[in-house]
């Protein structure tokens, strides 16, 4: 069975960049949904419980700051990966108000796609292929390495 793609939530007012992000979020394997908004991002966060949130902090009707402190102090989505992702730097209060990374504009995509690579592993869940090679003398060792390596269908 396959496990279904991790849902992340594109919170952006811009859409030039939003569709940007999801393009690159899309063609790893990820589901992405948007919210141009604070109000949304917070209300879409606590719906849909997303597996990550990328946020811009400048955003209308409430500012990233203002979004990410509502997550974090709530139980139901206290626990959800938080990267910030604006032209304004400041790094200190987003990781004073738990912000999981930040990442500055314009997208680095590589720098987004590693950051979300970490989550996945550390969340026990990997959502793109992984390449692992083995370099070992004695057959017998080198097929024990790969039955633990290689994916099982449950």
């Amino acid at each position: 069975m396959k496990e279904e793609a991790p849902l992340i939530l594109v919170v952006e007012d811009d859409s030039a960049t939003a569709e940007l992000l999801t393009l690159h979020l899309t063609q790893s394997g990820y589901k992405v949904a948007h919210a141009y908004n604070g109000e949304e991002a917070i209300q879409k966060a606590r719906t849909m419980r997303p597996f990550a949130i990328t946020l811009d902090v400048m955003l209308p009707k409430k500012d990233g700051w203002e979004v990410l402190q509502t997550l974090k102090s709530d139980p139901q989505t206290a626990d959800i990966p938080i990267i910030i992702h604006s032209i304004i730097d400041n790094k200190e209060l987003a990781f004073a108000l738990g912000a999981t990374d930040y990442l500055m504009k314009p997208l680095d995509k590589e720098a987004l796609l590693t950051k979300l690579d970490e989550l996945n592993i550390s969340r026990g869940k990997v959502v793109l292929p992984s390449s692992i090679l083995i370099i070992e003398e004695e057959e017998v060792i080198t097929n024990s390495f790969k039955e633990i390596f290689e994916p099982r269908d449950i």
